[in-house]
């Protein structure tokens, strides 16, 4: 692989810019203006060019572990941190005046999708888009490819957002519940990528090396499940230290409650 190999691709390019400065405009507008927002965004566009416009997506045609990497690069990497800038409101804020109403009203219904939804919707993705004669369908810069892509992350969009509640509201899943959520997702990447490692022929007419696909199948298995996990970690960790929290809170409760109950015995 030539790493000086870059395409850059004008739609991804000026999307990617005109989110940019959408979040840019929106985020100086805010009041409590949070830096780390910012930066989980900008790496998260980040991440999409390199998935896109890297070597990464120019060798996609050729080398099916470069693809495997660039569809886990949108789907585990770029869209989680879009949704850790909490983008809703600066990209609002950012748009002119008149377009805000339109924006906001379709922001509301992508994110009405609920959690069950989200998750079926996304494991079915992978899962369609994974059969050989759609993979090797969309393969070149056409309009399938094209439709492939905005469909692994236009469903891990809606996929995270239930768990990182990006409008900085109330999250829509429980934590404990969040843990569960991700079990799907964890097992059908399990499944797939042994399928791909430990498969004794080339299952895409496309890719014609054994290696590059049990390559493509171990990237998808290990680095994606890690991803998983870490999620997984993460959401335990959190519900363990509210608990801890509860737990001090009741006992801090408990003690002033002793504590007036003596008061008042003594000076009865």
């Amino acid at each position: 692989m030539d790493l000086s190999r870059w395409s850059f691709d004008p739609v991804i390019l000026l999307g990617t810019a005109l989110a940019a400065v959408l979040y840019a405009r929106g985020w100086r507008q805010l009041k409590r203006r949070k830096t780390a927002s910012a930066v989980y965004f900008g790496v998260g566009l980040g991440l999409i060019l390199i998935a896109l416009c890297s070597p990464v997506g120019t060798y996609d045609q050729q080398l099916f572990s470069a693809h495997m990497t660039e569809h886990l690069l949108l789907a585990l990497g770029a869209a989680p941190l879009l949704l850790l800038g909490k983008p809703m409101v600066p990209l609002l804020l950012g748009l002119p005046r008149q377009e805000r109403r339109g924006a906001a009203s379709l922001f509301k219904g992508l994110t009405a999708v609920g959690p069950r939804t989200a998750v079926a919707m996304y494991a079915a993705t992978f899962a369609l888009w994974h059969l050989p004669v759609l993979y090797d369908l969309a393969q070149g810069q056409t309009p399938v490819h094209y439709l492939e892509h905005v469909m692994f992350f236009g469903t891990a969009l809606l996929f995270w957002y239930p768990v990182i509640h990006p409008d900085g509201g109330p999250r829509r899943l429980p934590k404990i519940a969040g843990v569960l959520y991700f079990a799907l997702p964890m097992l059908e990447g399990t499944l797939i990528g042994a399928l791909f490692t430990f498969a004794a022929r080339p299952l895409y007419a496309t890719y014609s090396s054994i290696d590059d696909q049990q390559l493509a199948g171990l990237i998808m298995w290990i680095p994606g499940g890690l991803v998983y996990a870490a999620a997984v970690l993460a959401l335990l960790t959190s519900a363990l230290r509210e608990e801890e929290r509860a737990c001090r809170t009741a006992e801090a409760d408990l003690a002033a409650v002793t504590r007036d109950d003596a008061v008042l015995f003594e000076n009865a």
